[in-house]
């Protein structure tokens, strides 16, 4: 980095060039732990109130790099500063002096209005709510407040204040809600679609940890749940998981398939009551608001299938008096959508 003996890039937390994920993943029961070290709170209490130098024992400076990255992944609120740091050791001293985007006023300032843009996201969500009701609310309201707009230098504070936000941003901003909501939560760089990508992993009550890309999510006039409580295996269709520095790992999501879509039955196979799902599909789209009638095909999409469910969503949505605009099919071909109006 610039002007260092040891140092991280800050680019490689958004576009995902670094080590590739290890084959070793953690055990969900143990993330917790390998993601919350003393080291990180050492750093952490230095970040918050600005110091300039924290000093560590020489001994960690081989941990410094996969610490920082861990910290930068897991505390949002941090958006003060930057990927960038200067160390030097003295003796048995190693001093660690971070790079501040701004000033601990103005970083004060900001997240006040982060806060207040936060309030009105969360309003009505407490922790008498489930994780998944939790995380499905922020997501939906978050995906009706932002819009894709290209590279951001600062952004969590494009999303949450302005509205406007690349794939980090949104990463950035559903993190910081979740965190808010009393859900983990953690940032994660990868690959998707042959570029750099960042989406977002949670816990849930019993630990289990699950995959969302809000970016990927949020489809031309309405919101998709396409990549919403995804494991691995799934999330492998179309994302590659690349931390920002070697030696790190990230919890292991082998949770069911889909099971937003499974609690609501709205899974379309041969063995179900087709028109029924159907129905369910419309009723949750008009619940939620989400522009879109969605279906899972947990043995992916066929043409045959589209055949057999295309009339019963034009039945269907002329019944309600709706129009179907047109049919989405996600790019891991798990999820279509229909997007429909009044």
């Amino acid at each position: 980095m610039k002007r260092i003996l040891c140092a991280v890039l800050a680019a490689v937390l958004l576009t995902g060039c670094g080590i590739k994920q290890d084959e070793k993943r953690i055990p969900a029961d143990s993330a917790q732990a390998a993601w919350d070290t003393p080291l990180m709170q050492t750093l952490l209490d230095g970040i918050s109130s600005f110091s300039t130098e924290i000093r560590l024992p020489a001994r960690q400076k081989n941990e410094l790099t996969e610490a920082f990255w861990k910290l930068l992944c897991t505390h949002p609120e941090l958006f003060f500063v930057s990927g960038e740091y200067r160390c030097a050791v003295s003796e048995d001293t190693l001093i660690f002096s971070p790079a501040y985007t701004m000033t601990e006023t103005e970083a004060a300032a900001c997240t006040r209005k982060l806060d207040e843009a936060a309030e009105s996201l969360l309003s009505g969500i407490s922790e008498t709510l489930s994780v998944k009701d939790r995380v499905l609310l922020l997501h939906d309201r978050l995906l009706c407040r932002l819009s894709y707009d290209g590279k951001h230098s600062a952004p969590l504070l494009d999303a949450l204040l302005a509205g406007r936000a690349d794939c980090e941003g949104y990463a950035r901003a559903y993190q910081y809600l979740l965190q808010k909501a009393g859900i983990s939560a953690l940032y994660v760089t990868g690959d998707a679609n042959g570029g750099g990508h960042a989406w977002v992993m949670f816990a849930d009550e019993t630990g289990q940890w699950y995959h969302v890309d809000p970016t990927w999510d949020d489809g031309e006039h309405f919101i998709s749940r396409a990549y919403f409580m995804l494991n691995d295996r799934t999330l492998s269709r179309t994302h590659t998981v690349i931390p920002a520095a070697a030696g790190v790992s990230y919890p292991v999501c082998t949770g069911e398939v889909y099971p937003f879509f499974k609690e609501r039955k709205l899974c379309f196979d041969g063995g179900t009551d087709q028109k029924a799902v159907v129905r369910r599909a419309f009723d949750e789209a008009a619940a939620s608001e989400t522009g879109a009638a969605e279906f899972c095909f947990p043995d992916g999409v066929s043409l045959g299938m589209l055949s057999v469910l295309d009339p019963l969503i034009q039945d269907e949505a002329s019944r309600r008096g709706l129009t179907v605009l047109s049919r989405i099919t996600a790019k891991n071909s798990y999820v279509v959508s229909y997007r429909i109006e009044e």
